[in-house]
C-alpha cells in the first residue's frame, strides 16, 4: 500500500491544521496480481456540514468497484449520535458488475448515483453503543470493536477490531506504536463477501481511520 498524494499538498494541509482532510490516492498492489487497486479520497469537510466524507475504490482496467460515503441521514439523529454517543456511520456501496454498472448505480436521483448501500460501518469510540470502546486499542482496553451491519435491519454481519497488540517479548513496542499513531486492525468480513466488497470495506476503515484517529495528530 502506497500513498501517491502530492508532497506539497500534504505539507499545505498539515500547516493548515487539517492533514486528515487532505485529498489523497492510495495505491494497493496485491501479491501475485498484475493490476493495482486505487482508493481515492477527495477533500471533504464531513457530514456535519453537509459535505460527507467519501472514498472511491477502482481497479486498474475495470473502473470503479465500490464507494464508501459517510452517512449523516437523517441529519439531526446522526448529529446527536456524533455529539453525544461518539458514533459515526459509513455506508458501503459495492458495484454489482464493475465492467457494466447497473441502472440503479447510474441513477443520479438515487443516493447520489450510488444506489442502495450493502453494508453500514458503525464506529463508536466511547462507552456508548454495543461495545465499550472507551480507551480502545490502548494498554487500558486492548480492543476497540466496531460493527459491520445490515443498513436496513441493523443486524451485525461482521466486525472490525482495532488492536493494542502487546509485544510478545515483554518490551514496550506496543506502547510506542500507540503513542506514535501506528494502528492495527483485524477484520471479520460478512459471510459471502466478494473480493471487491472486501476492498471497499477496507476503504471504509481507512476513511474512518483518517476521520477519527489521524485528526488529533494535527495538534
Amino acid at each position: 500500500m502506497k500513498e501517491d498524494s502530492d508532497c506539497g499538498t500534504r505539507i499545505l494541509f498539515t500547516l493548515c491544521g487539517c492533514r486528515a482532510m487532505r485529498p489523497m490516492n492510495v495505491r494497493i498492489i496485491e501479491r501475485g496480481a498484475d493490476t493495482s487497486t486505487s482508493m481515492t479520497k477527495p477533500c471533504k469537510c464531513g457530514g456535519w456540514i453537509c459535505c460527507p466524507l467519501e472514498m472511491t475504490v477502482a481497479k486498474e482496467g475495470e473502473g470503479r468497484i465500490g464507494t464508501v460515503r459517510e452517512n449523516f441521514n437523517p441529519y439531526c439523529s446522526k448529529c446527536c449520535e456524533c455529539c453525544f454517543k461518539c458514533s459515526y456511520y459509513h455506508n458501503v456501496y459495492p458495484v454489482a458488475d464493475p465492467k457494466a454498472p447497473s441502472a440503479i448505480s447510474m441513477d443520479r436521483s438515487s443516493g447520489g448515483g450510488l444506489g442502495e448501500p450493502k453494508y453500514e460501518l458503525k464506529f463508536n469510540v466511547c462507552c456508548c453503543g454495543e461495545n465499550n470502546n472507551c480507551c480502545g486499542a490502548t494498554c487500558f482496553n486492548h480492543h476497540a470493536i466496531f460493527n459491520i451491519r445490515d443498513p436496513s435491519s441493523g443486524a451485525v454481519l461482521g466486525n472490525i477490531q482495532k488492536l493494542f497488540a502487546p509485544s510478545t517479548s515483554g518490551g514496550g513496542d506496543a506502547c510506542c506504536r500507540m503513542l506514535y499513531g501506528y494502528d492495527t486492525f483485524a477484520v471479520g468480513f460478512p459471510e459471502g463477501t466478494s473480493h471487491e466488497e472486501r476492498l471497499t470495506i477496507l476503504a471504509g476503515i481507512l476513511q474512518a481511520e483518517f476521520q477519527l484517529y489521524e485528526a488529533d495528530q494535527d495538534d
